[in-house]
């Protein structure tokens, strides 16, 4: 069978290459050059020191909070400097290349409630030390301590790969989180009563939302493989994903309530197994056979000098192999009319907004830097 799409499924238009040009007291300049000329984009760093960074939060009065996958510790930058102690070090599984402590995210409401959300993946001792995800939620004080933890959704499928990776709250509000396919072959993602393979959407307190797709469900869509990155798309609020291939095929998806996207039947826009379903599977927007791929964050295109108007917005999308970026232009129906290849030379595991409107990336090895923009908003 076909992949039918109810989404367009894009072609790239322009392929751009980009060299780093030059480092100079914590400044990188890279030169993007494309068909319609040049654009300098650089970063500058803010602090480094964290170990293995899987994730980053940043609250409105400035500090950003990073988790360290392997040691399972909250850590903190306040002023620009790493505090030596951590927030926070939670007790985990990290014995497999993608477990450990993966996910993070500031209430909406942060400023008022210092609330902090938190997702790794734990050795279940009474089930044969079975490996689970969890979600957790506390306060962090003005000290960058914590308190009153409190577990809002437990027992979801962790294993070595493809756990729960992100934690995002969306403009509705409601906290939105991935789970992947726990490095399964199986059709598991297909499958609404399983957690694995899923986008999920919870109440900010881990109840189920009255007007989720499947009733008493927090799955929101189905059918992938290792869901990495959440990106909400500003005014609209439509959410696109960033579902990691089988060493290729990596996708970036436009979200729909209850769409299936195909895994393990598909994988990008090719056919994965055979033996598919007679399922209407939803086509992804753009596609990279490199795979890699991994946060997702809506911006100005000025702040890239992306192939755009410089008021349009732009998707970032980070990725892990190459150390680099792509920032993505839609047209009016949602198909990719633009790609820009970015280099920032190291594997970009988050992306995120500082207070004053900064975007900051977060590197695997302990980094945050903030983009410089390149041209000035018009």
């Amino acid at each position: 069978m076909s992949r039918q799409a109810v989404i367009s499924t894009a072609a790239t238009v322009a392929a751009l290459a980009v060299v780093i040009v030059a480092w100079s007291s914590g400044l990188q300049v890279m030169n993007a050059t494309s068909g319609s000329g040049e654009s300098i984009l650089a970063t500058e760093r803010i602090a480094s020191g964290a170990d293995a960074v899987a994730a980053m939060a940043v609250a409105p009065d400035g500090r950003i909070f990073l988790a360290e996958q392997r040691t399972g510790r909250v850590r903190v930058i306040v002023a620009g400097l790493l505090v030596p102690d951590a927030v926070i070090t939670f007790v985990l599984r990290a014995s497999g290349p993608e477990d450990g402590l993966t996910g993070l995210a500031a209430a909406p409401d942060f400023a008022s409630n210092n609330l902090l959300y938190a997702a790794y993946t734990y050795e279940d001792r009474n089930k044969s030390d079975q490996p689970l995800n969890r979600i957790v939620r506390f306060h962090v004080t003005p000290e960058n301590r914590s308190s009153d933890l409190e577990v809002i959704r437990d027992d979801l499928p962790g294993g070595d790969f493809h756990n729960c990776n992100t934690l995002r709250f969306g403009p509705d509000g409601k906290l939105w989180f991935c789970n992947g396919d726990t490095g399964w072959t199986n059709d598991v993602s297909q499958s609404v009563a399983s957690p694995e393979g899923k986008i999920h959407r919870i109440n900010a307190d881990g109840s189920i939302p009255v007007d989720n797709p499947f009733p008493h469900s927090s799955v929101y869509a189905l059918g992938f493989r290792n869901p990495f990155g959440l990106g909400f798309e500003p005014n609209t609020g439509r959410l696109f994903v960033a579902d990691n291939g089988p060493e290729c095929c990596d996708e970036v998806d436009l979200v729909m309530p209850g769409g299936n996207y195909g895994w393990p039947y598909w994988k990008g826009d090719e056919v994965a197994e055979a033996g598919a379903p007679n399922e209407r599977f939803i086509g992804p927007l753009w596609t990279r056979h490199v795979g890699g791929i991994t946060r997702l964050l809506f911006v100005s295109a000025n702040v890239v000098d992306a192939l755009a108007p410089p008021r349009d917005l732009v998707l970032l999308v980070g990725t892990f192999g190459d150390a680099s970026m792509y920032a993505l232009s839609f047209d009016s129906s949602t198909k990719v009319r633009a790609v820009q290849h970015l280099v920032v030379g190291f594997p970009v595991v988050d992306l995120a907004f500082a207070p004053d409107g900064a975007v900051l990336l977060a590197s695997y090895s302990g980094e945050v830097r903030r983009i410089v923009p390149s041209r000035p908003a018009r």
